[in-house]
Formats: structure tokens, sequence, C-alpha cells
């Protein structure tokens, strides 16, 4: 039994969706198709029905899912104290602040189960303090956005988040803005070596625009308190301004085309590493359910 067949099982279900599991689980949607032909192969059943809005599961199906959620929860477990992660140091996971909003408490959920051997220490900082933590050895994973290849890193996407332009709230502005009527505002923008502010510049570029900054400054909270009493502007995704925006100190507009990625960073070659595997499949599964939640639908418009 290939355990990675039960795992493509299981996307899917939770979907409800060749495409948009296979999306999850950054593959093709034949590759996946024909993963889950495999297997219903292998146990000579049909464990899904296709339909114009997508999946469900037959009377075997149901069946199956159980025991494949079972065998996964087991098999992760197994891989984990094979490992050696409960006799050893805790690994060392650093998170963005938006990361730690997003996903702290039902990270500490799963990892305060009975049985579960994983042990994180967690640490929050800068966009590209985790980067130069995971490179440097400080960190064994991170969340974090990595815009171009970082030689001696790899990572693998979690979810993509619209970014707004945001400023103080005596300036109304209309719902989207584009890259064009963003770059002519006057703006503070992060440190040239941050990782998101490269990003930001990587999709100016691609729109024959230029990034300029009226001011560089560190630190989101610094620069919301400074927005909040000067005629200046920044780019933030919505988890960094939604309490400025909903208590009215703020206004914001999604940037159209602006989007940020991010990633679970790891040493390059560290996918070998069962208890690293382990980790970095719990936070795709976790942000596969935050996104299967319609969780970005609650976003302004």
């Amino acid at each position: 039994m290939n355990i990675e067949l039960l795992r493509c099982f299981l996307e899917v279900t939770r979907y409800g969706s060749v495409t948009a599991a296979a999306k999850a689980l950054n593959i093709n949607q034949p590759t996946l198709s024909r993963q889950i032909r495999r297997l219903e192969a292998e146990w000579g059943v049909q464990l899904l029905e296709r339909s114009v809005n997508g999946v469900v599961l037959t009377t075997e199906g149901k069946v199956a899912l159980s025991g494949v959620e079972s065998t996964l929860r087991s098999y992760d477990a197994l891989t984990a104290k094979v490992a050696g992660v409960t006799q050893g140091q805790p690994l060392r996971l650093g998170m963005t602040p938006v990361a730690m909003e997003l996903l702290l408490d039902e990270l500490m959920a799963r990892l305060h189960r009975a049985g579960n051997p994983l042990r994180l220490s967690i640490s929050e900082g800068f966009n590209a303090n985790l980067l130069d933590g995971v490179r440097l050895g400080k960190l064994d994973l991170a969340i974090a956005t990595a815009p171009d290849p970082i030689p001696g890193l790899q990572s693998h996407i979690l979810w993509t988040e619209q970014v707004y332009i945001a400023g103080r709230a005596a300036f109304p502005l209309p719902r989207t803005t584009t890259i064009e009527d963003a770059a002519r505002l006057p703006l503070v923008l992060g440190r040239p070596d941050d990782t998101i502010r490269q990003a930001i510049e990587q999709a100016f570029l691609e729109h024959d625009q230029k990034l300029t900054a009226a001011l560089e400054m560190e630190g989101i909270t610094s620069i919301k308190r400074l927005l909040e009493k000067q005629d200046l502007w920044t780019f933030a995704p919505w988890l960094a301004i939604r309490n400025e925006v909903e208590s009215g100190k703020l206004v914001c507009s999604a940037v159209e085309g602006l989007l940020i990625q991010r990633h679970v960073v790891t040493p390059t070659g560290s996918d070998a590493k069962p208890h690293i595997r382990a980790v970095v499949r719990l936070l795709r599964e976790l942000s596969n359910r935050l996104l299967a939640s319609q969780y970005w639908a609650r976003l302004p418009d």
C-alpha cells in the first residue's frame, strides 16, 4: 500500500473536487486522477462518483474514509516516533504575526492531542529574520514569504493573500486600486532586503512601474501608528491592518493583481527527515482547511 495514495484520496474528499485537491497538493489534475484510479483498482471498488459539481463518496468510499483518516494519523505518529522527536529537542518553528493569528490556536490544539509525539518551540518574527533563522540553522522551519529561490532553502506554498493599500481614514478609497494608482502615492515601505517588499517590487516591475519609498521603516506596528497621523500609505495583507480598519483609524483598498504567497520554508534536503515532513504536512493540512472554510471570503470586498 502506497501511503501517498491514501493522502490523495483524503484531500479529494476534503475539497469535494479533484481540481481543488490537486492545487492543494501541488500536483496537476491528471496525476491526481490517476492516483485515485490506482487506489480504486487496488481495492477493487469505486470510491468516488464524479459529477458536474465535483465528487461525492460512494458507499464504499464512506467506509474507506474513516479507515484512511485513522491509518494516516497512526502512520504520521509512528513516523515521528521513529524519528526520535520525543527524545530530542523540539523542532524550532518561526512564524510571522499573520501566520500566528491564522494557525496558532489550531496548531496548539493538534499538538496537544493525546498520543501526538511532535514537539515544537514556536517563535514570532519579521519575515526576513525568519528566513535568516532557517538559513543559519537557528530555526528548523518557518512560515514566511519567499518570493525567489534562496540558496540552501526549499519552500512549499501554503496560501496566497491579497495585498491592500492602507492609509489615514481622512482619505476615502475606492474598493479596489490599480498598481499604477498606488505607485503615485507617498509610500512607507520595509527595508530593501525585506522579502515582502521584494515581492511587491516584482509585481510593480511586471506592470512597468517603479516602487519608490517616501520613507523606509521596519515593523508594521510602527508603520500603522505613523499612518494614523501622517498623509502616507503602505502595503499590507488584511490581517495586518484589520483592527485599525474596523475601528476606523485606517482605510484600505485591494490592489489589483498584487498578491503575496506564504510558504513553509525548510533547509534544502530536510524533507528526508520524517519529523520535518510530519510538521510540514500538518501545516499544509491546517492551511488547506483554512482555505476550504472560505476564510478569505470574509475579507473586505
